[in-house]
């Protein structure tokens, strides 16, 4: 038997920025954070990209970022890949901190 779950959530940010998560069963996503963004802030000058950003993403989970343009998305990504650094918060990758790789 499968089944789907939909988990939508939304964060604060400067325009409406949606994390939505779909998990398939029997086989869900695990208890196992992979992925731990908490109370992450991008800033540019006085623009804030993204506000307080807290997420955590399971192993086995499939996420989308959905949103407007300019409310955060591909920041977001770019900061989890290593491209940009966070003004303040901390990332984690399997419990290793990767903020300032």
């Amino acid at each position: 038997m499968f089944y789907y779950f939909f988990d939508l959530k939304k964060f604060k940010c400067n325009s409406s920025l949606f994390i939505g998560s779909v998990m398939e069963g029997p086989i869900m996503a695990s208890e196992e954070v992979i992925i731990s963004l908490n109370n992450v802030v991008k800033s540019f000058g006085d623009f804030f990209a993204v506000d307080n950003f807290t997420l955590d993403i399971k192993k086995g989970q499939f996420v989308t970022i959905l949103g407007p343009s300019g409310c955060g998305k591909s920041t977001t990504l770019r900061m989890i890949g290593g491209f940009e650094l966070p003004t303040s918060g901390t990332m984690l990758l399997n419990g290793e901190d990767i903020t300032k790789l």
